[in-house]
């Protein structure tokens, strides 16, 4: 992302981690506007303005693909599919593939500061890392959500 606010923030790099999600509380902030406590995002302004910035304790993501088939006669698939699951948390970034179909599917471990292309799966190095992931995976996650139905 790029941010340009001149007076305001500092020409430079953050490493501060963030998400879609942190744009509302963001842009509300700026504007002055209150934004609903139940959204998940966290204000970046702070990190904007060189300031001492909140962290998120993880970061996570599911992604779906949509069933084209979906209410045809015969299929028996679910509407969305869940295909693979993220999570994003100091160093740390993995991923968990076919979440649906092998809720058991190993999970990809990544450092991101020695390796952050991504190039090495370092899970076998690092068991009680790939533990905490699998946790963050089942609490952050909201199952059958009303908002983007699927069959788990």
């Amino acid at each position: 992302m790029i941010a340009y606010w001149p007076g305001k923030i500092q020409e430079g790099v953050s490493h501060h981690s963030a998400a879609a999600w942190d744009l509302l509380p963001t842009i509300g902030e700026i504007a002055g506007v209150t934004v609903p406590d139940h959204i998940d995002g966290i204000s970046f302004l702070p990190e904007l303005l060189g300031k001492k910035q909140a962290e998120h304790e993880v970061l996570y993501w599911e992604y779906y693909a949509y069933n084209w088939n979906w209410g045809k006669p015969g299929n028996t698939s679910p509407r969305n599919r869940l295909e693979s699951k993220a999570v994003r948390f100091g160093t740390w970034k993995a991923i968990r593939y076919d979440t649906l179909d092998n809720k058991q599917a190993a999970i990809a471990l990544y450092n991101l500061v020695t390796d952050p292309v991504e190039a090495y799966n370092v899970a076998a190095k690092h068991p009680e890392i790939v533990k905490k992931v699998a946790d963050y995976m089942e609490s952050c996650s909201t199952g059958n959500a009303p908002y983007f139905p699927y069959v788990p």
